[in-house]
């Protein structure tokens, strides 16, 4: 199983024939069985005389350090692992699902490793941090001693923290190896949580975006979201266990995993950067027998067999977690955990048959108000008016509907699941509902009615649940130990719409149960792809090879390309033990972290400012700018895209009703509405950023013909020959053509989808410069080779149309290139110099 084998020379001074000798042999051998062997810190003199011997056969060998080399290794490790988790992708759809949806979120915010389940997520992070673009080499976040810095989360792009950096403006200082850097997921400035100051230089090394909690933030989240505020703070303080263990000189090599960052030398200006990144050991404190009376325990562990059971009746299987799930390398991994948890979780519910879809029938509860309110805030977030009806209702397009859906941490839905039409407030809080709430049967209702009717009190003549009973009712329920901060905070978004807040009706109940299973549909989908591996539905099997071979070829239409064996695949993912399977069988616990681990990175935007109130609602024109804010994020952004599909989350029976207030864009024609996003919005589907960037390169070649007719056939026209002036006529019909059927596309859209006063509509237009210049653009070839107006030239009208056509190319500084303006200013200036130079007017 070896695969790398390196070696330290930075005490090496030199080799004598015997030893060189020895090490031609190992190398030899080492080369016979696929092992690469890797130098650092060798001399140039000794490296060139291993050379002269065969020892060394390339440069590729050869680290600078041993941090390179480790960093080096990391990342050829992490391609082997990328690799074969795509080849367990394509054993099973469900699997491919899932690997969507996690980067569906990994791509929109940077909180998966903060919040460790859903419950912690519950409710609106985004209301209470502001965002920060960062430039590489430009941002300092902080720097030692400051006081009252806010507390920073990488989203995209990467931080440094260093003990020093050079003088501004010193040329012979270089930059030091930093203690760590920092990417998504990863705080910076952990120190402002408990009002010290920062201890380090922080730099951005890669250009990105962070989020950043203000000290009145951070205030409002913690009196208005305990939860949230708590979860944050572990994930801080989980981090900062990881940092320390890097300050350990004794620390295990073995008890840290290299944090992969490949920044080139020449752009980090000669900054030497490996580094290396912990992980965090999560111990729980044991609950002292003394303090919670026997009566009251809930779960036991049988130590020989980690079986969960209880002391009471509950109403599925007991929770078999096997052996590998409290070994060492996965405890200090709580993510994987507790999503391993959830996995188990889904499996209980699906034992109660609550993923049953016989019919649509079934009662789906009603949302609290604090969801309902985030929603609402979803909606305005991402909601657009039109340009010129700024009094209109606004309206959620539905390029953005799947980003409001994640806004409110709704993970579990992938963006061609979507319905594919713009949303009213009134539909969005109506999807929102049935995308946080699953239906529940009859059978179902009945569990959960028996459960309250156990635990009911009298209530001012109602009967109704206390609060503090609820965990206690939903560990019967399912089976398994629930987390009670968590099961408090969720149970609480309910108890609000009650007096008093301490009870709960029974349909609040069964409306924190149905949340529960919304949220657990996901891993039930994944589970079935794990259960068609395993050939039953238990999750004690362990996988062998022969069932593996099995998967493979009922897939074969996915998995005709991999070539892996599969004993390799089962020792590859047999990662929690070491390999002790040899191959040869793998336990159900590390089968689920081969799906559950994230080795990407994220790519997208991070969301915009939240807006509490209709009042807020951006224009068209702010979401293009939003949108466009670098062509390096179009390909990010096209992951949570429009879908094409017309296939909805619900049944086609629960399908939302249109509104009675629909804004104009919704009323307008279905050609225009696809017109404008087409050719004006290339953020709102993957076939719009082709045909707009199309346009653009389209105007790139007129640009390019402009100059280069001058320049091949001269500035006289009439001495053309009659190959050239075809040649040129030809090139200037196309591009006429192509223009004029854009310009009236466009035009008559936007006159259509204002069908009450189309004349304004069309004033508008021509009100945007752009649209102007692409007019004249168009104007002149026709009043040249159509009309033949000669006085065109004499009033210096045609240099001018001509220069339009060039400041056609400022559209592309709309959609994310800013230096286009000052190039396309350059371009004017030179031309038509020329063009002044060479006519004679």
């Amino acid at each position: 199983r070896l695969k790398f084998l390196v070696f330290d020379a930075k005490s090496l001074d030199g080799m004598d024939a015997s030893g060189a000798m020895s090490m031609l042999k190992l190398s030899r051998k080492a080369n016979q069985r696929g092992i690469r062997v890797f130098w650092s810190g060798l001399k140039d003199d000794l490296a060139e005389e291993m050379k002269h011997r065969h020892i060394l056969k390339d440069g590729g060998q050869l680290f600078e350090d041993l941090h390179s080399a480790m960093t080096h290794l990391e990342k050829r490790i992490l391609q082997y692992k990328a690799q074969q988790q795509r080849e367990w992708m394509n054993l099973h759809p469900a699997f491919v699902r899932d690997r969507k949806l996690m980067e569906q979120r990994i791509n929109f915010e940077p909180f998966r490793e903060v919040f460790l389940s859903d419950g912690a997520r519950l409710g609106c992070p985004w209301r209470y941090c502001s965002r920060l673009s960062i430039k590489s080499f430009k941002t300092m976040l902080c720097v030692p001693g400051d006081l009252h810095r806010p507390l920073y989360l990488v989203h995209t792009g990467a931080v440094a923290v260093l003990d020093a950096v050079p003088e501004e403006g010193s040329k012979d200082q270089k930059w030091q190896r930093p203690r760590f850097v920092l990417r998504q997921g990863w705080f910076v400035n952990a120190n402002s949580l408990v009002g010290a100051p920062s201890d380090g230089y922080a730099v951005a090394v890669e250009d990105g975006e962070v989020l950043f909690w203000t000290e009145e933030q951070w205030w409002h989240m913690a009196n208005e979201h305990p939860l949230m505020m708590m979860e944050l703070s572990k994930a801080v303080m989980r981090q900062q266990g990881s940092h320390h263990l890097h300050r350990d000189p004794e620390a295990r090599v073995e008890d840290t995993i290299t944090m992969a960052a490949d920044i080139e030398e020449e752009e980090a200006d000669g900054l030497a950067m490996s580094w290396m990144r912990g992980v965090s050991e999560d111990t729980e404190a044991e609950e002292d027998d003394d303090v919670i009376p026997t009566e009251h325990h809930i779960l036991q562990k049988v130590s020989n067999s980690r079986e969960i059971r209880r002391t009471h009746e509950v109403l599925c299987s007991p929770i078999v977690l096997g052996d590998a799930f409290n070994r060492e390398s996965l405890t200090k991994l709580p993510q994987l955990q507790t999503r391993i948890l959830e996995m188990h979780f889904a499996r209980a519910l699906g034992e109660l048959g609550f993923f049953r879809k016989d019919s649509a029938e079934g009662v789906l509860p009603e949302l609290p108000r604090v969801l309902l309110d985030d929603l609402r805030v979803a909606f305005y977030t991402f909601a657009q008016r039109p340009d010129d009806q700024p009094t209109a209702v606004p309206v959620l397009p539905r390029a953005r509907v799947i980003e409001g859906l994640l806004y409110v941490g709704i993970f579990h839905i992938l963006a061609d699941e979507v319905c594919g039409k713009d949303l009213s407030l009134e539909e969005f809080l109506e999807l929102g509902r049935k995308c946080h709430l699953a239906r529940l049967g009859k059978e179902q209702m009945d569990q959960i009615e028996t459960l309250c009717c156990e635990h009911e009190h009298d209530v001012g003549g109602q009967t109704m649940l206390l609060v503090k009973d609820v965990s206690r009712m939903l560990e019967k329920l399912l089976g398994i130990e629930m987390d009670f901060a968590i099961n408090d905070a969720v149970t609480h978004a309910w108890g609000k719409e009650t007096f008093p807040h301490t009870h709960v009706t029974h349909m609040q109940f069964a409306g924190i149960v149905s949340w529960y299973v919304k949220r657990r549909e996901r891993d039930w989908k994944l589970l079935q792809g794990v259960f068609d591996m395993l050939g039953c539905e238990k999750l004690t099997t362990e996988l062998t090879p022969a069932l593996l071979q099995d998967c493979r070829t009922r897939h074969s239409d996915e998995t005709g390309e991999d070539t892996t064996p599969m004993e390799e695949m089962i020792w590859a993912a047999d990662w929690i033990r070491r390999g002790e399977g040899g191959g040869q069988h793998l336990d159900t616990c590390s089968l689920l972290t081969v799906f559950l681990t994230n080795l990407q990175r994220g790519k997208g935007l991070l969301p915009p400012k939240c807006v509490m109130s209709e009042e807020g609602v951006r224009p068209d024109k702010a979401w293009r700018r939003h949108a466009n804010r670098g062509l390096k994020n179009l390909a990010s952004m096209s992951l949570i895209k429009d879908a094409c599909s017309k296939r909805i989350i619900v049944d086609d029976d629960d399908a939302p009703k249109a509104s009675t207030s629909q804004s104009t864009i919704s009323q307008s024609p279905g050609w225009a509405t696809w017109v404008v996003d087409h050719f004006e919005r290339p953020e709102s589907s993957c076939s719009a950023a082709v045909i707009v960037y199309g346009m653009m390169g389209i105007v790139v070649l007129s640009v390019g013909v402009i100059i280069a007719e001058p320049i091949i056939s001269g500035s006289d026209k009439e001495a053309y020959s009659s190959e050239e002036f075809a040649i040129w006529l030809g090139f200037d019909i196309f591009f006429a053509v192509v223009f004029t059927l854009e310009l009236l596309l466009r035009l008559l859209a936007h006159m259509a989808m204002s069908p009450k006063a189309p004349c304004i509509a069309g004033f508008m237009f021509f009100s945007d410069p752009m649209n102007v210049l692409d007019f004249i653009a168009v104007t002149e070839i026709y009043f040249d080779h159509v009309f033949h107006l000669p006085v065109l030239r004499t009033l210096l009208l045609e240099r001018f149309a001509r220069l339009g056509r060039i400041m056609k190319l400022c559209r592309l500084k709309s959609y994310g290139c800013p230096f286009v303006a000052p190039l396309t200013a350059t371009l004017v200036v030179i031309l038509g110099t020329y063009m002044l130079q060479s006519e004679a007017v």
